[in-house]
């Protein structure tokens, strides 16, 4: 029986003033058991420490591309991104989600499963107090 191959998933992830979490959302990112991953980085104009951040993290693995626009908001940078993205799967996070791992795995796998275009997945809600 041939393996079929890991289709590549482009993780799209605008960040704007995000210093005080991008750690916690880079981490969940790069550690997913999905490693055929490329995470498209687009700072939209930080005016904090945001983008030390994600330097440190690019450096530490080449799966992360890294721009930076001048900020147009949230829509735009994620529009930006898209013209980098190369992956059969594209999903967007924003700079404050922390993703369970597992997560994109189980998303891809049901998506060809089912043959769908879309997959969606659950969302939990959680304060800053809670975590």
């Amino acid at each position: 029986m041939r393996k079929s191959k890991l289709e590549r998933l482009s993780v799209i992830l605008p960040v704007y003033n995000a210093e005080n979490y991008i750690d916690q959302c880079l981490e969940s990112i790069t550690k997913q058991n999905y490693s055929n991953l490329e995470i498209i980085i687009v700072d939209d104009g930080s005016t904090d420490n945001s983008r030390y951040h994600i330097k440190r993290y690019a450096e530490q693995d080449e799966r992360i591309k890294f721009y930076f626009q001048r900020n147009k908001g949230v829509a735009a940078a994620r529009n930006f991104a898209l013209q980098y993205a190369t992956g059969e799967w594209i999903t967007f996070c924003d700079s404050d989600d922390i993703v369970p791992n597992g997560s994109y795995r189980k998303m891809i796998d049901k998506g060809n499963k089912s043959h769908a275009d879309v997959v969606v997945g659950a969302l939990e809600i959680r304060s800053e107090k809670e975590t």
